[in-house]
C-alpha cells in the first residue's frame, strides 16, 4: 500500500490502526506495514521524477519533499504533466503530508496491538517493512 500508514497524523492513530489490523487476524496471522520514511532516514529537499510514454500519451511526474510540522512530518508536492495528441497538455498538482514516525513508534504500535514485530530492511533503497505476527494467546 506504498507507505499509506504515513498519512496517519499521530501515534494514537498509528496505535489504533495496528489494533484494527490485529483484530482481523487469527492466531499466527501476519500484518505487514511498509512505513513512510522515519526522522532518521528522511532526506529533506529530495527531488524525484519519472516520464512514461504509453499509447501516444506522455506523462511526467516530478516531486519535491521537505520537512513539515516542526520536523515531525514531510510535505511532498507532486506535479504531473500529461500530454496527449488530441487534448494537448494538462498540468496537475498533488500535495501529500505524511508523518515521520520513528522505528520505536512503529514497534510500540505493533506490540501494543498484541503482535510480535520485526523490521525487514530492503536490499535496495526504500523504507523497509515491519512484519507483525499475532500470538496464540489473544
Amino acid at each position: 500500500m506504498f507507505s499509506s500508514v504515513g498519512y496517519l497524523a499521530s501515534t494514537a492513530e498509528l496505535d489504533a490502526a495496528l489494533r484494527s489490523f490485529a483484530r482481523h487476524l487469527t492466531p499466527g496471522g501476519v500484518a505487514v506495514v511498509e512505513p513512510w520514511w522515519s526522522p532518521d532516514t528522511f532526506l529533506p529537499g529530495y527531488v524525484a521524477g519519472d516520464v512514461v510514454d504509453v499509447d501516444g500519451r506522455t506523462i511526467s511526474r516530478v516531486s519535491h519533499t521537505v520537512r513539515h510540522d516542526e520536523g515531525c512530518a514531510s510535505r511532498m508536492e507532486v506535479h504531473y504533466v500529461v500530454a496527449e495528441p488530441d487534448s494537448g497538455i494538462q498540468h496537475f498538482t498533488d500535495t501529500h503530508v505524511m508523518t515521520l514516525f520513528t522505528c520505536e513508534e512503529y514497534e510500540h504500535a505493533f506490540r501494543a496491538a498484541g503482535l510480535s514485530v520485526e523490521f525487514v530492511p530492503y536490499d535496495q533503497a526504500g523504507p523497509g517493512l515491519f512484519v507483525g505476527v499475532r500470538g496464540a494467546d489473544r
